[in-house]
C-alpha cells in the first residue's frame, strides 16, 4: 500500500500490470505508426518530399560506377561479395562473376573502371562527378587519373617503379604502359595457375575483406568509400552520393515523424487526457487508474502533464540522432523500472513523482473526486479517517470484537 496515501480504499497494483499496460499501449501505437509509414508514408509523403528520387539517385550513381549492381529482388545498390574462384555460394553469400572469372580479376575491373574510367572527368563528362586536382589545385589530366591509380590506389612507388606486393605494370616495351590494367606478378600467376585456393582467397581479401568491427577493407573496399564521399569516409571527394543520401534521409526522417507521432500522441497524451483517470487502452485492459497522491482524481494540470512526459519521452525514438535517443529512452526506463519494483515509500516513476501522481487498481479501489465526497462517504459507512470499520465486528465463531486497527 502506499504509505503516502491515507485511505485504505485504494488497492496498489501489482508493477508488472503496469509494465504490461505500457507495453500494450507502446506496441498498438508503433505498429500503426510503422504500418502507415510502410504504406502511405513510403510512396506519398517519400515521393513528395523527393526522398524516393534521391533514393533511385543513389541506386543509379551506384551502379554506374560499377562498384554496385541492383536486381529485381535486390532494387536498392548492393555491393559485390565475389567468391575466390568466382563461383556461386550462397552459403557464404557469394555471388558468381559476370564471366567465369577469378574474384580478384572481378574486383580489379570494378575498381579499374571507378578510378580512370568513371571518376575521370576528361573521359566521362557527368557532372555528377567532381573531377580531382593535384596538390598545387590544377585538375588531372587523363594520364594522371591513371597514374593515380597506381601510385595512390595500388602503392606503386612512382620514383622507382617499385610494384605492389601482388601485381605489377603491363608493360610497353621497356616502359610501364599506365592505360593498362596491372597484372599479376610471378609469383602469384604461378600460384593462381596451379589452382591455389590459399592464394586466391588472399588475393580476394586483398581486394575485399568484410569485417563486423571495421565495416570493411581492401582496394574495392576503398573504392566504395570513395564513391559514398566524406559523409562515410574522411578525405574523399565524391560528393554527389552524399548529398543525396543526406536528402534521402532526410525525407525518410520526416516521413517517420508525420507516419509515426501521431499514433504516440493520440494513444499517451490525448486518450489519458480526455479520462479522469488518466486511462489509455492498456490502464483499461489491466484494469488500472491514475490519481494525485492523496487518492483522489487529478487536477486539469496532472491530467495534461502527466501524458505529455510519458509522450515526450516515447518520442525520443523519433530524435534525428536515433541512437542517442534511444540510450536515453533505455536509462529512462530502468530507472522508471527500479522506482517501481524496489522502492519502499512510494512505488511511482519519473512521471508520477513529477507530476505527483500514482497507479492503483481500478477495479478494487474506491476512487474520490474530492475530500468532501471522501468523507461523506466514509460517514455513510461508519469507517474511521483510515478506511476501517468503526462498528464491532462478529467474527466466523460467533464472538463479538472491536476494531483496533492502527495507522500503517
Amino acid at each position: 500500500m502506499y504509505s503516502i496515501v491515507m485511505n485504505k480504499l485504494l488497492v496498489e497494483p501489482s508493477p508488472y500490470k503496469r509494465i504490461f499496460s505500457y507495453v500494450v499501449d507502446f506496441i498498438i501505437a508503433l505498429v500503426l505508426g510503422l504500418f502507415v509509414f510502410a504504406t502511405l508514408g513510403n510512396s506519398v509523403l517519400m515521393d513528395a518530399l523527393g526522398g524516393n528520387r534521391a533514393f533511385d539517385n543513389i541506386t543509379n550513381f551506384a551502379v554506374d560506377s560499377h562498384l554496385a549492381y541492383k536486381t529485381k529482388e535486390t532494387p536498392s545498390a548492393a555491393l559485390y561479395s565475389f567468391a575466390p574462384d568466382g563461383k556461386e555460394d550462397k552459403a557464404k553469400g557469394y555471388v558468381a562473376t559476370p564471366n567465369g572469372e577469378k574474384g580478384y580479376e572481378a574486383y580489379l575491373d570494378r575498381v579499374w573502371y571507378y578510378y580512370t574510367e568513371f571518376v575521370n572527368v576528361a573521359k566521362n563528362p557527368d557532372e555528377r562527378v567532381v573531377s580531382r586536382t593535384k596538390s598545387d589545385g590544377t585538375p588531372f589530366s587523363s594520364l594522371d587519373y591513371y597514374q593515380s591509380f597506381f601510385f595512390d590506389v595500388l602503392g606503386f612507388d612512382a620514383s622507382s617503379s617499385k610494384d605492389n606486393k601482388y601485381f605489377v605494370y603491363a608493360m610497353d616495351g621497356d616502359a610501364p604502359d599506365y592505360f593498362a590494367k596491372p597484372v599479376l606478378n610471378a609469383t602469384y600467376q604461378a600460384a593462381v595457375d596451379s589452382g591455389s585456393a590459399q592464394d586466391l582467397e588472399v588475393l580476394n581479401n586483398y581486394f575485399y575483406f568484410a569485417s563486423q568491427e571495421a565495416g570493411g577493407s581492401g582496394i574495392y573496399y576503398d573504392a566504395v568509400c570513395d564513391l559514398e564521399g566524406p559523409l562515410f569516409k574522411k578525405g574523399s571527394v565524391q560528393t554527389y552520393y552524399q548529398e543525396q543520401f543526406s536528402k534521402y534521409s532526410l525525407s525518410s526522417y520526416i516521413t517517420e515523424v508525420i507516419c509515426i507521432l501521431p499514433f504516440n500522441i493520440i494513444f499517451f497524451f490525448v486518450i489519458p487526457l480526455v479520462s479522469k483517470k488518466g486511462l489509455t487502452l492498456g490502464k483499461r485492459i489491466f484494469g488500472l487508474a491514475v490519481v494525485n497522491e492523496e487518492g483522489y482524481l487529478m487536477s486539469t494540470k496532472q491530467r495534461i502533464f502527466r501524458p505529455l512526459i510519458v509522450t515526450l519521452i516515447n518520442s525520443l525514438f523519433l530524435m534525428p540522432n536515433m541512437q542517442t535517443g534511444m540510450t536515453i529512452y533505455v536509462i529512462l526506463g530502468a530507472i522508471s523500472f527500479f522506482m517501481m519494483m524496489f522502492s519502499k515509500k512510494k512505488k511511482a516513476n519519473i512521471q508520477e513523482r513529477i507530476t505527483k501522481t500514482i497507479v492503483v487498481d481500478n477495479k478494487q479501489s474506491k476512487i474520490f473526486a474530492s475530500f468532501e465526497e471522501k468523507e461523506e462517504y466514509f460517514k455513510d459507512n461508519d469507517l474511521d479517517k483510515y478506511g476501517n470499520p468503526n462498528k464491532v465486528i462478529v467474527t466466523s465463531d460467533g464472538e463479538p470484537t472491536v476494531n483496533l486497527t492502527k495507522e500503517e
